[in-house]
């Protein structure tokens, strides 16, 4: 079943309950409070200070990337320590609460990272090794925690993927045989960073996504299936939670429909899949749309080879690499030169074509294939990589 929602940005977070994240946050993804590093960016503008860009992350409202030797580099809010960097210590009230230009992250022994993912409040990279180093996880409010520097993740088995939700702090990675890991949800700095396994029972993911209180992820038989909260329709179960239910599920739940599927991202509330033609299908509260229960064809019949989703919007990655954005459009996440929505896919300004994207609450960055770092959209917190 569909159902309508017309609101604008803000109280589309305010709905999903984001808004108390916001607030300790010290602003929103950009629209106000707390930062003040500068304006969005409508098309894209490139981070001068990170070269040969291997990997790209990105987290509510910083973001993250590795170069060509392994190195990690971050900028953004850092309210929680999410930056990584000596000269950029987050604290409540003090210290450095953001950085507009790429700070390295300082470890002991050189950095060999091979992937990255963030979360509102940590950051984790991938090493050779298949152990995931996270830092971040600071707490600036009581109790206060302070943030914690590059630190290995306690797991018996070595990561393969790594995933983060860019408004929750939970981490999670996927094992060689497709078994869930996650971690950052403890009650002590150091419990956070003890993975647990999910027991998913037979099911092995080849990809996961993870949002605000809930996940999908896509087998090795090619089937999507989504567990935690379905309140705006997010675990494509065929009911939308608040007027149908189940309004929660803490189980894996089929993805309704017969559809063979490859990848899977997760938005703020909502959730958008690849099938194996490389058509886009998305279900949950379709950013500046309706509510769906059930997959959606995204307007315009493109192909794409990759997907990737943010706050209140998507994007992906066509064969040529050239991107395209649609959903909420007011800090000018969608890259396209403006400020408006859009329902259906728009082309990312710049004739840039790129090898991959990462997608936060407002602000997007992409990997072109000259291994060159461009960022657009909100700026509130330096996100973008400059004043």
């Amino acid at each position: 079943m569909t159902f309508k929602y017309t609101s604008r940005y803000m109280n589309y977070l305010a709905a999903s309950g984001i808004a108390l994240l916001l607030s300790a946050c010290g602003g929103g993804g950009g629209g106000g409070g707390g930062g003040g590093s500068g304006s969005s960016a409508v098309e894209p503008a490139l981070v001068t200070e990170v070269t040969s860009v291997i990997a790209v992350a990105t987290g509510w409202a910083h973001s993250c990337a590795i170069d060509g030797t392994g190195q990690a580099w971050c900028w953004g809010e850092n309210e929680y320590g999410q930056l990584g960097c000596t000269a950029a210590v987050g604290e409540a009230n003090s210290g450095t609460p953001y950085i507009d230009t790429p700070c390295a992250v300082e470890t002991v022994t050189p950095m060999e990272l091979t992937s990255i993912a963030s979360s509102s409040v940590a950051t984790c990279g991938l090493d050779l090794s298949g152990s995931a180093i996270c830092w971040g996880y600071g707490i600036p409010f009581a109790p206060l925690r302070a943030p914690i520097g590059p630190t290995a993740v306690d797991t018996t088995e070595h990561i393969i993927l790594l995933r983060a939700q860019m408004a929750d702090p939970d981490m999670c990675g996927l094992s060689a045989i497709g078994t869930r890991y996650c971690w950052g949800l403890g009650e002590t700095t150091a419990e956070r960073l003890v993975a647990t396994l999910q027991d998913d029972s037979s099911l092995q993911f080849v990809d996961i996504g993870l949002s605000q209180g809930w996940g999908c992820g896509v087998t090795r038989d090619s089937e999507a299936w989504c567990w935690g909260s379905n309140w705006f329709g997010q675990l494509g179960a065929g009911t939308v939670g608040q007027f149908e239910g189940p309004v929660t599920s803490p189980v894996p739940i089929k993805v309704v429909g017969d559809r063979s599927y490859v990848s899977v991202v997760t938005g703020l509330q909502h959730t958008c899949a690849l099938d194996t033609e490389g058509a886009a299908w998305c279900w949950g509260l379709i950013p500046g749309g309706d509510a769906y229960g059930t997959p959606q064809p995204v307007p315009g019949n493109l192909r794409f080879a990759a997907i990737f989703a943010g706050g209140g919007f998507t994007c992906g990655l066509d064969n040529d690499g050239k991107a395209w954005c649609w959903g909420l459009g007011y800090f000018g996440e969608l890259g396209n030169g403006g400020n408006s929505d859009s329902l259906a896919p728009v082309a990312v300004a710049g004739n840039l074509y790129f090898s991959t994207l990462a997608l936060g609450g407002g602000h997007a960055c992409g990997i072109t294939t000259d291994q060159q770092l461009y960022c657009w959209g909100s700026n509130e917190f330096g996100q973008l990589g400059h004043p």
